[in-house]
């Protein structure tokens, strides 16, 4: 009994000295390593983004749906370069159609790759790369057109994410997007015949600030002209001297 009293003392006397220990300091957090160079995104931007994008990968299929309706509706012209659209308007392409299912999950599942790819710049690159080049095949199909899913694509998103899409949300997934598709449109530019001429109009370099989309562009030519115009022809100013 007097064994078992002493090993319990004991016990409680090194439990004592043991909280009268100081814990350990605290430590800063080791810095997250810096990102390829040529991402755009920093490693907090990359973070955010891979982590918000969670939420798009649990609602793939409705966000991929709403982008397209948001595309043929503001682009009924392109609905040709879609075999299974091709006969339709835009008023008989509904959400529930399972064509439009289809495609879109299509599409969805390559902005899911890619997203989840941006760390690895060399697989992103190669990967979209292959995606522009398929494009080359599709007849009529212009570079131009990939630029047409950016709005269709950040509606979408700030659909699904609701109150998530904050503005610094929306900065990182409008630096992404046109990451992603500026990537594309080289591997498309790669895949044509070399005797192709290219547009005129450049789509935009991704930075950490996005660029202005070619239809930006093309809007703020448009309003210079007009300002342009109304400064050509001055209305001459009348003396006031003695004739």
């Amino acid at each position: 009994m007097g064994g078992s009293l002493g090993k319990t003392l004991s016990a409680i006397q090194k439990k004592g000295e043991a909280e009268g220990v100081a814990p350990p300091p605290l430590t800063d957090p080791p810095t997250p390593p810096e990102t390829d160079p040529r991402l755009p995104l920093n490693a907090r931007q990359l973070f955010c983004i891979t982590k918000s994008w969670k939420g798009i990968a649990r609602a793939m299929e409705p966000t991929g749906i709403t982008m397209f309706v948001k595309l043929f509706e503001e682009n009924e012209d392109i609905l040709h370069l879609f075999q299974k659209f091709q006969h339709k308007r835009v008023i008989e392409l509904h959400r529930d159609s399972m064509e439009l299912a289809q495609h879109a999950g299509i599409v969805m599942s390559t902005l899911d790759e890619s997203i989840k790819k941006l760390g690895n710049v060399d697989y992103f690159m190669d990967y979209l790369h292959s995606v522009g080049n398929f494009h080359t095949k599709i007849p009529g199909f212009q570079r131009e057109y990939f630029w047409r899913i950016e709005k269709p694509f950040l509606a979408a998103v700030q659909d699904t994410l609701g109150d998530r899409y904050t503005d610094n949300m929306e900065n990182i997934y409008k630096i992404t997007i046109r990451y992603i598709l500026d990537t594309v449109v080289k591997g498309f530019d790669l895949g044509r015949p070399k005797t192709s001429t290219a547009s005129s109009i450049q789509p935009p370099k991704a930075s950490p600030e996005p660029s202005p989309s070619p239809q930006e562009i093309k809007e703020d030519t448009e309003e210079a002209n007009v300002q342009n115009t109304g400064t050509q022809n001055p209305v001459a100013k009348q003396s006031t001297g003695p004739s």
